[in-house]
């Protein structure tokens, strides 16, 4: 696909069919992650890759427990409204975990989450490699960052970034409108 063509097929998928994903298509789209940019190439990425379906209905769970806390807690009650049952359909989740002590020259520059950045990049290069292919996923984070860690076993001293539910969506993706490039643009 065109590089054009991907960025307008890239959406947030919220449904999908119980199709697998190929092993070898998850290791492309991790592939695509490890691509990115990173503070003196230190690549402070690591993944976790969940196709185990009690494991996904879990972390389905959880985030359905978390976002009724949010409902509650925030007094805002729209949250109440965001389903994230669809994370239980995707037959693969893949969790992206940041190593905050890769920062580069930022130890020095008082910049402490470049590493998130650095995790950032990759996922974005993730979620176009997942629409290249015809897939879908978004970055999904309604979850406890250390409950999710825990259950997903990251390794102790990396951050929980995201996870992405990557499978074939059940329906067309529809691009949300984007505010005009003129309205945020600055130029000096």
């Amino acid at each position: 696909m065109e590089f054009s063509a991907v960025l307008q097929a890239r959406t947030s998928c919220r449904a999908y069919t119980a199709d697998p994903v190929a092993p070898e298509v998850v290791t492309a789209i991790i592939e695509a992650g490890c691509a990115a940019p990173s503070p003196f190439n230190q690549q402070p990425w690591s993944f976790i890759v969940v196709t185990d379906p009690q494991r996904i209905a879990a972390v389905a769970a959880h985030s359905a427990a978390v976002r009724d806390q949010l409902a509650k807690d925030s007094g805002q009650g729209w949250v109440a409204k965001y389903d994230p049952a669809f994370v239980g359909q995707a037959p693969v989740l893949i969790a992206v975990a940041a190593n905050p002590k890769k920062i580069g020259l930022g130890a020095f520059l008082g910049d402490t989450d470049a590493h998130v950045k650095a995790a950032s990049a990759c996922i974005q290069n993730m979620l176009l490699a997942v629409a290249d292919r015809g897939l879908g996923s978004l970055w999904f984070t309604m979850y406890d960052r250390a409950e999710m860690a825990a259950m997903l076993g990251v390794a102790e001293g990396l951050e929980l970034v995201g996870l992405l539910p990557v499978g074939v969506p059940a329906a067309p993706g529809k691009q949300p409108p984007r505010k005009p490039v003129a309205d945020l643009t600055t130029y000096l």
